[in-house]
């Protein structure tokens, strides 16, 4: 019988996680399911996560799918599961205040927006999986870094280095790890002005692990007095929604594949959460 090769190998990988694109597998199951070596096994997972066709969920917490391969088909929305349940509430939220509302996730080094919906209430998922590659300048990319494991925030700077003149209070280790500790004392929400543009974010949660955020962004001229109170009042309650709505309709699947941190008590957080200096 004819050995696979190393791409027939990796095929035979994506396929296996493509049977349960949402469920996390375990190097061990992939292995046994395959009857590869487990060092095999590790080569190509390494390979197709440095490519962005499998992610690894966290430390000894599985692969899955991850945004290429949702690319390649170009049919369904990567993280399909958080965007079926946020759509809905996207769509009222942006009628509701008329201005683009977005929802994004931070995978592995990744700004990720997976669907975005105009004022007009018009939903449009990326299919391309938008890949935003700084997460520094953005509401939603500063709170998702904000209540990331240490170990993705690392990542995140080992892949687009240290924030410079895009977060001239966070130039360098130690502030950035001081300026996003201020960022999670914000109560899951961010307001973020730049020159032009204002965003607006804050955190979804599955329970208590964040697993996106809800991000809205105009013109500066138009965020102020009633417009943007009525906006900062339905942000949260929006993110709320979505993750009330993904803790029914998943429970905590959605939650153990996250790879941002949990919210336990504040002071607790802190010490566990904040990266070392």
């Amino acid at each position: 019988m004819k050995r696979a090769g190393a791409l027939e190998k990796a095929f035979q990988v994506l396929q296996v996680l493509a049977e349960q694109p949402q469920q996390p597998l375990s190097l061990g199951a992939i292995a046994d399911r395959l009857s590869l070596h487990r060092a095999t096994c590790v080569h190509i997972l390494k390979k197709l996560t440095e490519m962005h066709y499998a992610e690894q969920v966290g430390p000894r917490m599985g692969y899955r799918l991850g945004p290429m391969a949702y690319y390649l088909t170009r049919k369904g929305p990567y993280r399909q599961d958080l965007v079926a349940v946020a759509e809905p509430v996207m769509g009222a939220l942006a009628q509701a205040v008329g201005e683009t509302v977005i929802l994004v996730t931070l995978s592995h080094g990744t700004r990720l927006t997976l669907c975005s919906v105009g004022g007009s209430g018009e939903v449009r998922v990326d299919e391309s999986v938008m890949m935003d590659a700084n997460a520094y300048v953005t509401a939603t990319g500063r709170l998702l870094l904000a209540h990331s494991p240490r170990h993705e925030l690392e990542t995140y700077v080992a892949v687009h280095g240290l924030p410079g003149d895009d977060w001239p209070e966070a130039r360098d280790w130690p502030s950035l790890v001081a300026c996003l500790a201020e960022v999670r004392r914000g109560e899951g929400c961010l307001e973020l002005p730049r020159t032009d543009v204002t965003g607006v974010g804050c955190v979804v949660r599955d329970g208590h692990r964040v697993v996106a955020a809800l991000g809205l962004y105009l013109p500066i001229f138009r965020f102020k007095g009633g417009h943007r109170s009525d906006i900062l009042r339905r942000m949260p309650v929006a993110a709320e929604e979505i993750g009330a709505a993904l803790t029914r309709q998943f429970g905590s699947a959605a939650a153990s594949s996250s790879t941002t941190s949990p919210r336990p008590d504040r002071r607790k957080k802190e010490e566990r959460d904040e990266p070392e200096a």
